[in-house]
C-alpha cells in the first residue's frame, strides 16, 4: 500500500491556446480536432447542460427534444407578415452538441453545385472538389435522398383511405393556397448565413473564416455559409468545422516554424 503524498497537487493550467464559445455541432468537432495535438490546450464553453436525455440518441426523439426547455432555448421569431402575422418557434440546441443533439439525425452533403457557387462568389477553397475530401474524412456513414414524392397519393396506400388533412383537397389555385401557406408555414430549423464569408463589404468573415477587422477571432459554424445548401445543414456544418480546424492548425504550424 502506497502512502499518500503530502505534496499539494500541481495546479491545473489556467491558460489555453484556443477558446471555443459554444459546444454545438461545429464547436465539438473543432475542439476534438484541435485537442488531438497533446501540446494544445483548448477551452470549450457551453451554456447548455449535458446531453443526457435518452431522446437525444434516437432519430425519432427529436419531437421530444425540440420545444423542451431542458434541451432547447425555445426561441421564437418576430411576427411574420407572410405567415398571417404569426410568430413561430425557432429551435436552438441548449445542450452539449447543440442542434445536432435535438435534430432528426439526417445527413445530407448537399449538391456539388452548392459549393461550386460558394467558390464562384469569391470564396477560395470552398468548391466541391475542395470540400469533398473534408466530408469523406469525417463520415462513418452516409444516407440521404435525391428526390421527394407524394407518398400519401401512392397506390400502395390507397386501401388505407389516406386523405390530405391540411389545407385539404379544396385549395388548388395560387390564390387559394396563399392563405393556407400563411396559416401553416413553418421553418425546418436551418438558419445560416448571418456571418457569411465573402469578399464584399457585407461579408463578416473571409474565406479562411477570420472575422474581418478583429485579429485572432474566427467564426466557424453554419452562420458563415454564403448560401444555404440544398438539404439539411448539419453535414455541411461538420465540414465547415473540419476546414476551420485545418485553417487554425496550419496557421499555428506557420507561427511555430517562423
Amino acid at each position: 500500500m502506497e502512502a499518500e503524498s503530502s505534496e499539494p497537487a500541481a495546479p491545473r493550467s489556467t491558460e489555453c491556446d484556443y477558446g471555443i464559445v459554444g459546444a454545438g455541432t461545429a464547436g465539438c468537432v473543432l475542439a476534438k480536432r484541435l485537442s488531438a495535438d497533446p501540446n494544445i490546450n483548448v477551452l470549450l464553453i457551453e451554456a447548455g447542460g449535458p446531453d443526457a436525455p435518452f431522446w437525444i440518441d434516437i432519430p425519432v426523439g427529436y419531437p421530444y427534444a425540440i420545444g423542451n426547455p431542458r434541451t432547447d432555448w425555445c426561441f421564437e421569431t418576430t411576427p411574420q407578415p407572410g405567415l398571417n402575422g404569426r410568430a413561430i418557434g425557432y429551435a436552438r440546441g441548449k445542450v452539449l452538441g447543440g442542434c445536432s443533439s435535438i435534430n432528426a439525425m439526417t445527413y445530407m452533403r448537399g449538391q456539388a453545385a452548392d459549393y461550386d457557387h460558394w467558390a464562384q462568389l469569391g470564396n477560395r477553397g470552398w468548391g466541391w472538389n475542395d470540400v469533398l475530401p473534408v466530408f469523406k474524412r469525417s463520415e462513418d456513414y452516409q444516407h440521404g435522398s435525391d428526390r421527394t414524392r407524394r407518398i400519401m397519393a401512392a397506390p400502395a396506400l390507397a386501401r388505407f383511405g389516406a386523405k390530405e388533412w391540411k389545407p385539404g383537397a379544396h385549395p388548388e389555385s395560387d390564390d387559394e393556397l396563399a392563405p393556407a401557406a400563411g396559416e401553416l408555414g413553418a421553418t425546418i430549423f436551418h438558419p445560416v448565413g448571418i456571418c457569411r464569408m465573402g469578399t464584399d463589404r457585407e461579408a463578416v468573415v473571409d474565406d479562411r473564416l477570420r472575422l474581418k477587422g478583429v485579429a485572432g477571432v474566427r467564426v466557424i459554424d453554419a452562420s458563415v455559409m454564403p448560401r444555404i445548401t440544398s438539404g439539411n445543414t448539419n453535414a455541411p456544418t461538420l465540414m465547415i468545422a473540419g476546414k476551420g480546424a485545418d485553417f487554425i492548425r496550419a496557421e499555428g504550424a506557420g507561427r511555430a516554424a517562423a
